[in-house]
């Protein structure tokens, strides 16, 4: 049974034939891979046009050959799936497909917020600390087991020294306001802040939405010092956090 052409990549005078790990063949003129990807090797190609077998799936190298050519590329905004556009992604950098590999780190940049494990993983694997870093502060809302199981192996144990430096942060915080509820009967403000710190790691990384019950709701002076000497000691200990790709590096 003979393989599908690509409707796309059937020209008759490619000199490069590929097939994708559903069957798919593409033909490619090897003068634009020379040209815009640096992990096609010229001279490993055989010169039969017998089809070299790739590890993806036909629709991340259709998407991925047309950044290949000349003319105009495909907008990644536009791939509504994420996982079909974390494949490209990595498809882009393993070949050193130059084009695909800038619009992609942009888009990744850009669904930080939406998929942080996604976007941590990706700069993480590909060198992009910046973003790395980034994403992973957004990642303390997570599930951490979720993390690890998509980081490079390398970076799981510094992943989670990592989130153990927050944690330590969050005990700080809890062990101040601790410390005030023993001496007295703390107001209703007070309590709210220690909930919304001892119930979500990334509150640590949100100061203003966890202390602004102690502002805008009635509070002693003494709750009131308390939460402002809290906040300042929180803020202090968060500062010198070491970034996560500092905690890779070392």
């Amino acid at each position: 049974m003979s393989n599908k052409t690509s409707e796309q990549f059937s020209a008759a005078d490619a000199d490069v034939v590929f097939i994708s790990t559903d069957g798919v063949e593409f033909e490619i003129h090897r003068k634009y891979l020379e040209t815009m990807a640096g992990a096609f090797p010229p001279a490993e190609f055989p010169t039969s046009k017998e089809p070299v077998p790739l590890s993806e799936p036909a629709v991340v190298l259709e998407m991925l050959f047309q950044f290949v050519y000349p003319g105009r590329h495909p907008d990644v905004e536009t791939i509504e799936s994420l996982e079909l556009f974390a494949e490209l992604a990595e498809a882009a950098e393993k070949y050193d497909v130059y084009p695909a590999i800038s619009v992609c780190k942009l888009r990744m940049r850009a669904i930080i917020h939406q998929k942080p494990i996604l976007v941590l993983s990706y700069a993480t694997r590909h060198g992009y600390m910046s973003l790395a870093d980034q994403a992973a502060q957004l990642t303390l809302a997570e599930d951490q087991a979720d993390v690890v199981a998509l980081l490079p192996h390398t970076a799981a144990v510094p992943y989670l020294k990592y989130i153990a430096a927050w944690e330590r942060v969050r005990g700080l915080a809890c062990s101040d306001i601790l410390s005030l509820a023993s001496t007295k009967k703390p107001c209703i403000p007070v309590l709210k802040v220690l909930a919304r710190i001892g119930g979500r790691l990334e509150s640590i990384a949100k100061l203003d939405t966890v202390f602004d019950a102690c502002w805008a709701e009635q509070i002693c002076s003494v709750c009131s010092f308390a939460c402002s000497h809290c906040r300042s000691e929180v803020e202090g200990a968060v500062a010198k956090i070491p970034k996560f790709s500092m905690v890779l590096n070392t």
